[in-house]
């Protein structure tokens, strides 16, 4: 990526790192296009930064040739999540067996081997080393043996190892000799957004709007306008709110003022912020607005603004070399600067003063959101060296200038959700299972990164177990269709198993218009072939197919598979709700489907023993531990003995949402008015005489939900249990 080559200059030019290695860019090759082939004449060692872009141009260029037609000894790929899978980007790379066509293209003369480099175009290698900071799709992929990890180092890690040398070397030595030295603690603050924003937010909910970031923060163009409608935000009075309340300049219950905070102000943080917002063009509203207003604000005033990506003026800063000598030259004075962006410098740069970030995309992914926050985690030290009885420098010193970062994100439910799904990935790569581990692990990074957030004005640190709890409750909203449909599946495993073939490929996909059908066991012994797209994905060892669909036909057939893999998942995630067993994953489920009423249980689901063993031996281990926490999760809300039986029947309720077109259901409250019509007289004489109220067309027990209401507030007295029937007409 081209945001790195900055940083792998500095790298090897940096003493000791690449002794006698010269570094040599795109743009020496084009000024010398024999500079490779002499410096292995003359034995020079050198190091060729070059992007993927560069490389896979149409045809290939000049200063590119003694690389194709030569082996590389090292071939290092950073930030190999960002590009080297994709088609067109990722073909220049391959497999380390150089040599070996190399020797094969020297049988043919100049031209051939000219045509050769055209069609085949890659890179050949004797060793390749991957580097990714965030590697998480890469790693629930088969791509990289376990053997070929080399190394997996989280940010904990490096504060363990830090901490680790100080003990072992304070005594005798300076504390800037650690080589972990200015690596600083992330402070995470989850606020809520302003009080207004939120009413706004819920308003536009109630329209059917989208109640997120990208609506809250949307111009009234997102291109460049005219008559300047991309400079003005759709809610303004809203967004110049929340502004005025995290400059301090107004209070609100929700938010700190942080930027007007004594303790981050005499900590000398937000000096270099960097905000993250979902349009280009909210970019240049954002500038616009803070500037009309500068004399409001007590802090925002003091700003620098960097607008590095909006549409206004994309050519002010089109070179990053000079964004950041701009904010090089900010610190030099003591100045202070805010940069606006949306995607641009937010994978693979380092800008070592930034300390802030405000993020407000709304994105789901751990790796985009990983990459962005990533970017304050860099040292940033100054050396400082006294002067002698002679006058010439002495000592050095060198000092830590951003010890501490802040990220604030203002969606606390997103932040948890990504803190626990980075936990997951983490202890998954450590062969360590299971939701009592993830809370360990969650722990152990709040330890390193705590998360501080905002309660009726106080602000206070949060604890693991609530993390746990927010996300429990995040899914005790969520029907287990919906849980299912979020879920990643290996579609390859239907090559690898007969069972699993059979029994996925009869499945309905989950959202499809015919619903979630209990009776897949239709065409029993018919002879299904394995899709062309799954044997092309095995053979890329690529379990979600995701990069081995090379047309949109493939794509879709893909996403018809995997939908059909997450019908089979609700199957299993319905049983872990549905048992009064305690299952914390699918080897649980299956140790115990031969008892009591789980024979029932699993027959009417139509789950196959023979099946879930299939899938347990052959899917990716990532994928299968993601299957785990959904089966852990649902298992524990439908025992939780923390809620009242009428809490965990609408729980419960809510898990058996909508799985087919046809379905209705009643909303919960339209079943409560209907069944309020019902006159109390008669209510208590049915229950008194003993007799019984049927429902003849259950969909998922909501007239039972409601009617069992009505009756607590009539005598709570009155035994229902025995009262209420329903007869289901779904199939579902």
């Amino acid at each position: 990526k081209a945001d790195v080559k900055g940083e792998w200059k500095k790298t090897v030019e940096k003493f000791r790192n690449f002794e006698e290695y010269q570094y040599v860019s795109s743009e020496d090759l084009k000024a010398d296009h024999k500079l490779i082939s002499e410096a292995r004449k003359n034995r020079q060692k050198i190091v060729v930064c070059l992007t993927l872009q560069d490389l896979s141009s149409r045809d290939i260029k000049d200063r590119h040739r003694q690389l194709f037609t030569q082996s590389v000894d090292l071939l290092i790929v950073d930030e190999t999540h960002f590009g080297a899978r994709a088609k067109h980007y990722g073909s220049v790379l391959t497999k380390p067996s150089g040599e070996k066509v190399l020797a094969q293209e020297k049988k043919y003369n100049d031209e051939t081997v000219d045509d050769l480099l055209e069609k085949t175009r890659q890179l050949k290698s004797k060793i390749q080393l991957h580097l990714s900071g965030t590697p998480y799709r890469i790693l629930m992929g088969n791509e990289f043996s376990e053997e070929d990890i080399i190394s997996y180092c989280q940010f904990t890690d490096i504060i363990e190892a830090s901490r680790k040398w100080d003990e072992e070397n304070l005594d005798t030595k300076e504390e800037w000799e650690n080589p972990y030295f200015g690596f600083p603690q992330m402070v995470r603050f989850a606020f809520n957004l302003n009080a207004s924003a939120i009413k706004k937010l819920e308003e536009l909910g109630q329209s059917g709007i989208s109640t997120a970031f990208r609506e809250l923060f949307r111009p009234l163009s997102i291109t460049r306008d005219g008559d300047g409608m991309h400079l003005l935000f759709r809610h303004e009075p809203e967004v110049l709110d929340f502004l005025q309340v995290i400059d301090g300049s107004k209070e609100d219950g929700n938010v700190m003022g942080f930027l007007d905070n004594e303790r981050i102000k005499q900590g000398k943080l937000c000096h270099h912020v960097v905000m993250v917002l979902p349009y280009r063009a909210s970019c240049d509203a954002m500038e616009a607005l803070i500037k009309k207003h500068k004399a409001t604000f007590k802090n925002l005033s003091q700003y620098e603004i960097l607008n590095i990506t909006g549409v206004e003026d994309g050519r002010l800063y089109s070179n990053l070399a000079n964004v950041k000598r701009k904010i090089e030259d900010c610190e030099a004075k003591g100045e202070k600067t805010l940069t606006l962006t949306v995607n641009r410098m937010l994978t693979g740069s380092t800008v070592p003063q930034w300390d802030t970030m405000l993020y407000f995309k709304d994105t789901a992914s751990p790796q985009e959101y990983d990459q962005a926050i990533f970017r304050l985690q860099n040292q940033f030290v100054q050396e400082l060296k006294s002067e002698g009885a002679d006058g010439k420098p002495s000592d050095v010193i060198k000092f830590n200038k951003k010890p501490q970062t802040l990220l604030v994100d203002f969606d606390p439910a997103r932040l948890f959700r990504m803190q626990e799904e980075k936990s997951k990935i983490y202890n998954v790569n450590e062969d360590k299972a299971g939701n009592s581990k993830l809370e360990d692990r969650i722990r152990e990074e709040l330890t390193v990164s705590p998360v501080i957030c905002m309660n009726a004005g106080k602000i206070r640190r949060v604890e693991a177990a609530e993390i746990m709890e927010e996300i429990s409750n995040y899914s005790r909203n969520r029907g287990v269709a919906d849980e299912a449909s979020k879920i990643d599946v290996d579609v390859t495993a239907a090559t690898k198993s007969e069972a699993i073939k059979q029994a996925i490929l009869k499945e309905n996909p989950l959202g499809d218009k015919k619903g979630f059908v209990l009776d897949p066991s239709k065409g029993e012994g018919d002879d299904l072939e394995v899709p062309e797209v799954l044997e092309k994905a095995a053979d890329n060892n690529d379990p979600t197919g995701e990069s081995s669909a090379e047309t949109s036909k493939d794509q879709e057939e893909l996403r018809r598979i995997a939908n059909q893999f997450r019908a089979y998942c609700a199957r299993i995630l319905f049983f872990a709700f549905l048992t009064k067993s305690k299952v914390l994953s699918l080897e649980d489920i299956i140790a115990c489907m031969d008892a009591g009423e789980n024979v029932r249980i699993a027959a009417n689901l139509r789950i196959s023993k023979k099946v879930l063993k299939a899938i347990q031996k052959y899917f990716n281990r990532f994928i299968l531990s993601a299957w785990d926490y959904k089966i852990a999760n649902l298992n524990k809300l439908s025992r939780d003995e923390s809620l009242d039986p009428l809490q965990r029947a609408t729980t419960a309720n809510s898990k058996f949402d909508r799985l087919g077109e046809s379905e209705i259901v009643t909303p919960g409250k339209i079943a409560d008015d209907m069944v309020a019509l019902l006159p109390e007289k008669e209510l208590k004489r049915i229950a008194a005489d003993g007799e019984k109220i049927l429902d003849i067309s259950g969909k998922t027990g909501e007239f039972a939900i409601a009617l069992y209401k009505r009756y607590q507030k009539i005598d709570p007295k009155i035994n229902v249990s025995n009262l209420i029937l329903t007869i289901p007409t779904s199939s579902h």
